[in-house]
């Protein structure tokens, strides 16, 4: 990420559009790593749907914060 001014630019290898993100599926999915997770002894396998969880969790922050910002500027 590079500040330039007042705008960020940042190059990645992955990018969703927020509005496109729904909440329900987010959730839905996070119980079932969570289950698999439980079930799953690989350690490698493991470390993927870790990760899967923080990134869950990144966007469902994030979607959060994109609703409330909207809704305060109604």
């Amino acid at each position: 990420m590079e500040f330039i001014g007042d705008k960020a630019y940042v190059i990645t290898d992955n990018a969703e559009i927020i509005e496109n993100i729904d909440f329900h599926n987010l959730e839905k999915e996070e119980k079932e790593l969570r289950e698999k997770l439980k079930e799953t002894q690989d350690k490698e396998i493991r470390e993927k749907m870790k990760y899967a969880l923080l990134l869950n969790s990144y966007k469902k922050r994030a979607l959060q914060l994109f609703l409330e910002i909207k809704d305060s500027t109604k």
